[in-house]
Order: structure tokens, then C-alpha cells, then sequence
């Protein structure tokens, strides 16, 4: 094992403590009631289980299971997880595929429990219906690292993309774009998952307090698809042919809305979608989409690789700190101005 990625778990391992010590209620209620203080009860620090292994040498099995391995998402972050973990001879790293459904990822969890896993990643189908397997899986000595949606009981680590800032950025762009004024629309993220992707929260936030001069006319749910998408936004302009711009909480439903838009002869719509996929990069390059709010999804998985490793190198589980500690990835703004700045690796 070479000695640059022994840094990085014990800087992450830094971090996380660090995350967990210092974040009081950010943003995540459905992560166990987001980052919070450490236990420490006995006044030593964070107080471990009593299963430790070394990561280096110890037989260890890990576990990724999104809500789909259809989405962008699902793919890139269990290729970028096996690549973190590609080094490790002693490590057998496994993928399942929730197929959009809590029931069953619920039964595979049970079956990883029975299989005596040492480490899940987990992007939840629904933050409540995952709930009860997170918990039975921490207490069977199962590392839990869930992946930009949360679960309502404290596990290991969650790993959030910056969701409420993605909302609040897109609302910027288009409200400085627009010069203040004008009215707007947004297609928001689907109901089950509100508490814990927060974007289009973010987004009516900023629009309210910064642009009162901008009016979000139109609100619907979502489901990430651009089939959806693409209804919603021949509805919105029907109803509201002066509408300036749109704002997508996930690239797909960009695409949708940049469909409709030219089937109704709007190309002059503004288009901000979010999480930034390789095909709305090569949009936005066209200029048939105005831009996304770009999150390193490659590194959200070596990240949660890295942390499954740190949990169980340090015995850490849902009982070592108070609510779950959360680390953050970080996002910018993409348009036809900057898109060369993310390299082709980097495009998922």
C-alpha cells in the first residue's frame, strides 16, 4: 500500500472527526439529525465498537448499494469506489442494484447482514422506509456510509453533495441574468426525498431574499426524468409564455425542459440544471442549455471508499458519535464560459 493513500484515509479520518466535532445542525435532517458533537461521555473522545480490522491486511467485504445503478449517478459512484479500492488485495467489493425500490434494499441488506459485511454504501430509495435495515445493519457490525441521502437514525458517515449551495447558485445565475426581473420556474426533486436534497428549498430562498423582482411562478415535483421534465415544462409555458428561465434539481430533467423548450420555440428559455452529466456538458458547450451546477461525483466515491475504510479501521458505527458526522462535497457553477475547465474523466 503505498504511502499516499495511507494519508489520505488517516486526513479523512481527520476530517470526519473534525466534521463531527465542529457542524452543529447542518442542513441534513434526515442523516440523524445532521453533524453534530462526538460522544464523549467517558471525556476520551469518541467512544468506538469493539470490532476493529486492519484495512491493510484483514479479509474485508464491502458493499455499494445506490437506489439505481440505471442513474449517472449510481453508476460513477460504485466505478469510482471499486477504482478507490482496486489497490487492496485483501478487500472484495461487491455491487448491488437497489432498482429504485426501499423494499428491495431492505432485503438486500438483510442479506449482507447474514453475509457479515464490514462496510455498506448506501444512497437510500427512501429516506424513512431505510431507517430500520440502516440500524440493524450498524448493530450487526456493519459500517453504513450513505451517500447524498440520508437516513433518520445515526449511522457511520454520510457524504452530501452540497444541495441547499446548488440551489442558492443556480438561483444567483439565473437572477443575475435576468437583471432582477421576470418570472421563473422550478422543477423540484420528488416528494420522499425533500427533508434531505434541499436544492429546490435553496433555490426559492435566494429568488425571495435577493430577487424580490423574480417570481417563481410554477413549483411541480419532479422524478429526475427528462420524460417528466419535459410535461412540466410544455405546462409551465403554456401557462406562462413570459417565463425567462427554469431551474432542474438534476441534469436529466434539464434535458426535458431544454425538449420542451424547443418544441415550443423557446430556445431563449434559461435552463440550470444540477449535478452535471456528460451529455448536458456537451448541452451547455451547444449552448442549448445555459449551465448546471457541477458536483465531483468521482470523488464522492473514492471519498465514501475511504471512509467505509476509516470506520473500519477505528471500530467507528452509529453509536460512536450522537448524530451522524457529515462531509460535504462541494460544487460550482458551469456554463458555456468555463465547461472546458472539467476534464473528460471528470464527465460522467
Amino acid at each position: 500500500m503505498t504511502k499516499k493513500r495511507i494519508k489520505k484515509l488517516a486526513a479523512l479520518g481527520l476530517a470526519l472527526l473534525m466534521t463531527a466535532g465542529a457542524i452543529s445542525g447542518c442542513g441534513n435532517t434526515a442523516s440523524g439529525g445532521g453533524a453534530a458533537n462526538v460522544n464523549t461521555a467517558s471525556g476520551d473522545g469518541p467512544q468506538l465498537s469493539a470490532e476493529v480490522k486492519d484495512p491493510y491486511t484483514d479479509e474485508i467485504k464491502i458493499a455499494y448499494l445506490p437506489n439505481t445503478l440505471s442513474s449517472g449517478n449510481g453508476t460513477v459512484w460504485g466505478e469510482a469506489a471499486q477504482e478507490e479500492l482496486s489497490d487492496y488485495g485483501n478487500i472484495t467489493f461487491n455491487i448491488f442494484d437497489g432498482k429504485g425500490s426501499a423494499q428491495t434494499q431492505n432485503e438486500v441488506i438483510s442479506e449482507l447482514i447474514v453475509e457479515k459485511y464490514d462496510a455498506l454504501i448506501l444512497q437510500p430509495a427512501d429516506a424513512s422506509a431505510l431507517s430500520a435495515s440502516v440500524t440493524r445493519a450498524e448493530e450487526a457490525g456493519i459500517k453504513v456510509i450513505t451517500l447524498n441521502i440520508g437516513v433518520e437514525v445515526p449511522h457511520s458517515a454520510h457524504i452530501q453533495a452540497a444541495n441547499i449551495e446548488s440551489g442558492q447558485m443556480a438561483a444567483r445565475m439565473l437572477g443575475e441574468a435576468m437583471g432582477g426581473e421576470g418570472t421563473v420556474g422550478l422543477i423540484d426533486i420528488a416528494s420522499n426525498m425533500a427533508s434531505v436534497v434541499l436544492m429546490g428549498e435553496g433555490f426559492k430562498e435566494v429568488m425571495a431574499e435577493e430577487y424580490p423582482g423574480i417570481t417563481v411562478v410554477a413549483d411541480s415535483e419532479g422524478d429526475w426524468t427528462a420524460e417528466t421534465a419535459n410535461s412540466i415544462t410544455r405546462d409551465y409555458l403554456s401557462k406562462y409564455p413570459d417565463m425567462a428561465g427554469i431551474y432542474t434539481c438534476g441534469d436529466p430533467a434539464a434535458v426535458g425542459a431544454m425538449q420542451a423548450a424547443a418544441a415550443a420555440g423557446r430556445e431563449d428559455l434559461m435552463i440550470w440544471g444540477c449535478d452535471g452529466e456528460a451529455t448536458v456538458m456537451e448541452y451547455i458547450e451547444e449552448g442549448a442549455i445555459t449551465g448546471t451546477i457541477y458536483i465531483d461525483y468521482y470523488d464522492m466515491g473514492k471519498t465514501a471508499a475511504r471512509l467505509a475504510l476509516y470506520a473500519i479501521s477505528n471500530g467507528i458505527n452509529g453509536s460512536t458519535y450522537n448524530t451522524t458526522p457529515i462531509v460535504k462535497i462541494p460544487a460550482m457553477a458551469v456554463t458555456k464560459d468555463n465547461v472546458n475547465t472539467i476534464a473528460d474523466e471528470k464527465r460522467w
